[in-house]
């Protein structure tokens, strides 16, 4: 990936309706080039649009993270498999460290996130989970400057 991919991916994480024929133009190459490119960013890196919500405004208001060590003898993919299915999940992935998966999720009063523990506590493979609060939701959007400086930090040069 190069600097003119990183752009593709910056304007789009922006505002992913924008017109190729937009950023062709903001970028000052052809929007033959900006197709091209997003469709083996789409191939290469699973690039793909989505959508953003104000979490805050449905009624979420607070943010659990839960660490989560899983029995030896299970399967660690099925664990995580399961709990992406859980409601109000919405970031599940493996981990290396004090604990083998990391869950986030959003409730809105304390029984909602005992109630998330207990379900989480039951799934195949769960042994152990520890979790930390969050004081609130960050804003949302996310602020774009950030995720850029996020994705230059991860870009190799």
């Amino acid at each position: 990936m190069d600097d003119i991919d990183w752009q593709i991916i910056d304007r789009l994480r922006v505002d992913a309706r924008t017109s190729f024929r937009k950023i062709a133009r903001e970028l000052g190459i052809s929007t033959h080039t900006v197709t091209k490119r997003y469709e083996k960013l789409r191939k290469e890196i699973h690039l793909s649009s989505g959508v953003t919500v104000d979490l805050r405004k449905i009624g979420f208001e607070n943010m659990v993270t839960f660490m989560i060590t899983t029995s030896t003898a299970h399967n660690m993919q099925k664990t995580l498999d399961e709990l992406t299915k859980v409601r109000n999940v919405i970031v599940a992935t493996k981990t290396i460290g004090d604990c083998d998966l990391l869950v986030v999720a959003v409730f809105t009063d304390f029984e909602r996130l005992f109630e998330l523990e207990r379900r989480i506590s039951r799934i195949s493979g769960v042994s152990e989970i520890e979790f930390a609060l969050s004081k609130s939701l960050p804003e949302w959007p996310i602020d774009p400057n950030l995720m850029y400086y996020a994705s230059s930090q991860l870009s190799s040069e």
